[in-house]
């Protein structure tokens, strides 16, 4: 379906037919496609068979509208693809919503207001940014499982040109299920100038420096591997061990190819996630705690139980026990705070590689 479509330079409307031609910009559009141009002779033969198509003796009917798009902007901008996809399911509960348009946008136009996250109609808070054509939704909190939301950008939403999006936008996903005591759900993290997490493996190389991660589907073993740091790094990943409460034991088993160590998290806050981030980059503790196990592998095998000292290295500090925690030794924190426990191996300079084979909590 072809529409001609005519606008002024000036923001008002023209009348179909009206005199002053020059002053038109000609829209040709079909589908999806536009041509913009000044208009010319051409254009004019164009239009005179479109409002008399008996000239060409054939039933042409080409409609000649005026219209709202934007000089030289083009078609009102679209939203092209987002993550996650429309119809995703088993999202993580830590996703950040993108969407990307079809042309740059005006970032002030891109808000809290015009990009919304929903659930159920009930609202999710959460930071927006924007740049060039892609604008991200970041969640304040974790996202609950097993839930279904609703991501919208609404017509406030502007491309550079000034042109508003000529409809809401809106798409679906699905979360993960809700995580449940013994789930080894994986974050891996590493310190490569910042300490940064990401819930798939990465490779971050830098000259001849290289932190990276890997996991084998077979067995199920995860590979912590440093090289060439030139100052201290760290590279590891943490996993939801349910409440304190309901943690008691864990044994962490290596191949014996490296030490590792590792660290206990607390939700002090109680927010469903373990410290700040922003676009997965450590923000700070955000109100939570953690603390190192004092306790090392013994023939590769790293035991966690309720003789386990922790060493706060956060909040009012000083080692405590499982059992201690549970009982309100430290403010803030009880049996019905969540945990998630820390494995990495670290350097002060130097290479590092290990190989966690099996998790087992009791």
């Amino acid at each position: 379906m072809l529409t001609i479509c005519l606008r002024r330079r000036s923001q008002e409307q023209p009348q179909i037919g009206s005199r002053g031609s020059a002053e038109l910009y000609f829209f040709l559009v079909s589908g999806k496609h536009a041509i913009t141009q000044p208009m010319n002779p051409w254009h004019k033969l164009v239009l005179l068979l479109a409002r008399k198509p008996q000239l060409l003796l054939l039933p042409l009917i080409v409609p000649v509208v005026s219209c709202s798009l934007g000089i030289g902007g083009g078609l009102p901008p679209t939203v092209s693809y987002t993550v996650p996809a429309k119809g995703t399911g088993n999202v993580p509960l830590t996703a950040e919503i993108t969407a990307t348009f079809s042309s740059p946008m005006d970032s002030t136009t891109i808000t809290p207001s015009t990009f919304t996250l929903s659930q159920n109609g009930i609202p999710i808070p959460g930071s927006v940014t924007s740049s060039g054509n892609t604008a991200t939704f970041v969640p304040t909190n974790h996202l609950p499982g097993d839930s279904v939301f609703t991501a919208t950008i609404t017509t406030g939403a502007k491309s550079a040109a000034g042109i508003a999006l000529a409809s809401n936008q809106t798409w679906t996903f699905m979360t993960i299920g809700a995580q449940a005591a013994g789930d080894i759900v994986l974050y891996y993290t590493y310190n490569f100038g910042s300490f940064t997490r990401s819930p798939i493996p990465v490779t971050m190389t830098s000259g001849t420096n290289i932190i990276s991660e890997s996991f084998n589907p077979t067995d199920g073993s995860v590979t912590l591997t440093i090289q060439n740091a030139p100052g201290y790094e760290d590279d590891g990943f943490y996993f939801y061990v349910g409440t304190l409460q309901n943690f008691t034991s864990l044994r962490v088993a290596a191949n014996g190819s490296g030490t590792y160590s590792a660290n206990l998290y607390l939700d002090a806050n109680n927010d469903g996630q373990f410290f700040s981030w922003v676009s997965n980059v450590y923000n700070g503790p955000g109100g939570d705690m953690y603390a190192s196990a004092s306790t090392s592998p013994v023939n590769g095998v790293l035991t966690i139980d309720s003789t386990t000292s922790f060493n706060l290295q956060n909040g009012p500090g000083g080692s405590y026990t499982l059992p201690q925690l549970v009982g309100g030794a430290v403010p803030g924190v009880s049996g019905s705070t969540g945990a998630a426990i820390w494995i990495g191996v670290s350097v002060t300079s130097g290479s590092q590689t290990t190989t966690i084979d099996t998790i087992t909590e009791n």
